[in-house]
């Protein structure tokens, strides 16, 4: 034990005492624990504290935060100390070391409140999170010392329910065994500076003494044998991959050996840490000592390493879907737009662009399956311009290009700097969509492609071809690609041209994506009302007409694929030439 570990141990010891022989008023002890750190808000950081149903939860995150990486935070406190800074504290550090949003449940305790109320506020956030969006998959739960048994006690209830399992479990200390039946309370009771008594044996009488005092004040008479009590005498077939963390010298590392043991022996993976001679639930010190640095360094390895392991497994879900479940509305038609319209040639070079929302991303992902398992006849890139996207909306791109396994190259302009500038004069929209293509046309033709892909979809043609009529007064359409008019050699595609906007939202949710919209302050007053887009307007009137007639889409869509020219007044050729009925050539 390292000089400033065995100062902080002896500390401990003389103001978190829990042995009822030295402590005759624990209840207050433990409620005192606030005290030791007063933080009520996490300053640089999202904080938010709602109420679920009767339970507050408090909420922190990076501005910048990673939604696909949550960690449901479980506080200890013997059932008896509330939600207090030491956790928040203890929450920054698990923030910046993962990058991860922390829900943290701030249920009932005794003595007010007793078994099971603890539990059930629990299974309502958990619940919570389940109905807002939120994966299981993609959480991973901590809980230190009686938040550890409340944990527990959650993911057996989980499992018996037959309900979806958190992806993985970190474990402090957890005070599992409420019989106090296990060997290392009799070898480690001479040892242990907040529960033992230096010198001194476990005798019976001693044990049956702490049995009977307030520390147990939550479950009060209950069957302390329960699993949901007791998590020590549970059933652990089915649980995800644990860490868990315990000084050797507590009297509750059997609490610990005995769980862990059980996971290993169902056929689960459970690691254990335990090699430091510290105190109950030490690595709350974050960085205070060295023993605690070293424990918090593993269970942040830990915490990432499945945190990666989910992204892994989640991009390869969304591959399979797309090939499978996804496959008739999306990747079909990608690939028969290609084939109508002779948009991928023998030797070409793409340019995949992405802006980091859905329908890039989507087209991403179908391009990269093109390339591994259709046609191969063609080199790709994949290029992101950060047009100046705010630093949230900038690291939520690169979380889903990781997410997605996407190896995109991201390079910078000064658009939305530009579009600031003249969003007064009116189409700002229109100078920010020209000023994209030429940087992106300029990035292409630098890493040496002829083509770029953007990420237009049937919707955008249909909307696009009605906008014209009603506000341009013209017959045009989004064409499914298109030759540069100002770098030569460069050609536009759109290979989802026959992809319904709906299918898309439909992958993102099916498959848990969250990306980001325009991004841009104009975009922003629109849907604050200041301003309102004609694209919105146009589409919210193609989905009117939807409702009263299936076919108007598509009737919109081919009407520029069957447009009689001996029945048109007037029209212009590509030289812009006009042609009038009243001709005598016409």
């Amino acid at each position: 034990m390292s000089a400033l570990g065995k100062m902080i141990t002896e500390a401990m010891g003389v103001m978190m005492n829990f042995n009822p022989e030295k402590n005759k008023n624990i209840i207050k002890t433990t409620q005192n624990m606030g005290n030791i750190n007063t933080t009520k808000k996490l300053v640089g950081y999202y904080n938010d504290r709602i109420d679920v149903d009767g339970c507050p939860m408090e909420i922190f995150a990076k501005r910048e935060t990673d939604n696909e990486k949550i960690i449901f935070f479980l506080h200890g406190g013997a059932y008896i100390g509330d939600l207090t800074g030491l956790y928040r504290t203890y929450a920054r550090y698990f923030i910046n070391q993962t990058g991860a949003k922390i829900f943290m449940p701030d249920y009932r305790v005794a003595p007010e409140h007793t078994f099971p109320a603890a539990l059930i506020d629990a299974e309502k956030c958990w619940n919570y999170l389940m109905t807002h969006g939120y994966n299981a998959k993609d959480i991973i739960v901590i809980g230190d010392s009686a938040g550890g048994n409340l944990a527990l006690s959650l993911m057996l209830k989980l499992r018996d329910s037959k309900r979806t399992m958190p992806y993985a479990a970190v474990f402090l200390s957890p005070w599992a065994d409420m019989t106090a039946s296990g060997d290392s309370y009799v070898y480690n009771y001479p040892n242990d500076v907040m529960f033992g008594f230096r010198g001194k044996e476990f005798e019976e009488e001693k044990r049956q003494a702490l049995l009977a005092c307030d520390i147990f004040a939550y479950f009060k008479e209950n069957d302390r044998t329960n699993p949901a009590i007791s998590p020590v005498f549970g059933e652990y077939h089915g649980f995800p991959e644990c860490f868990f963390v315990a000084a050797k010298n507590e009297m509750l590392l059997s609490d610990t050996l005995t769980i862990a043991e059980k996971i290993n022996a169902a056929g689960g993976k459970a690691e254990v840490f335990a090699e430091h001679e510290m105190f109950h639930v030490y690595p709350i010190l974050v960085e205070a000592c060295p023993e605690a640095k070293e424990a918090n360094k593993k269970i942040v390895e830990f915490m990432n390493r499945k945190f990666y392991d989910r992204t892994v497994e989640k991009n390869k879900e969304i591959e399979h879907n797309l090939i499978t479940a996804e496959r008739k509305k999306l990747y079909t038609k990608f690939v028969k737009a290609i084939k109508d319209y002779q948009l991928i040639e023998d030797g070409d070079k793409i340019a995949v662009c992405i802006s980091g929302g859905k329908d890039s991303m989507l087209l991403a992902k179908c391009m990269q399956e093109l390339k591994a398992h259709g046609i191969d006849n063609f080199e790709v890139r994949y290029i992101v311009m950060d047009p100046g996207y705010t630093d949230f909306n900038l690291l939520q791109i690169k979380n889903n290009l990781e997410l997605l396994n996407i190896p995109a190259e991201i390079f910078e302009s000064d658009i939305f700097a530009i579009t600031e500038e003249i969003i007064e004069e009116g189409n700002p929209c229109y100078m920010c969509a020209r000023m994209r293509r030429g940087w992106l046309y300029a990035k292409a033709k630098e890493l040496g492609c002829n083509k770029i892909a953007l990420g237009h979809h049937f919707d955008d043609v249909i909307e696009t071809t009605l906008m014209g009529m009603l506000y341009n007064g013209q017959v045009q359409t989004m064409l499914p690609k298109l030759k540069s008019e100002n770098f030569e050699g460069m050609e536009l595609i759109r290979p989802l041209y026959y992809v319904r906007e709906k299918d898309i939202i439909a992958w993102q949710k099916n498959n848990g994506l969250q990306f980001i919209r325009c991004a841009c302050q104009f975009s922003e007053k629109a849907e604050n009302g200041v301003a309102e887009s004609k694209r919105q307007r146009t589409k919210e009137l193609i989905e009117l007409l939807e409702k009263e007639n299936r076919s108007i889409p598509m009737n919109i869509f081919r009407s520029v694929q069957n447009v009689q020219l001996s029945a048109v007044i007037e029209y212009k050729d590509k030289l812009g030439k006009r042609h009038n009925f009243l001709d005598e050539n016409f």
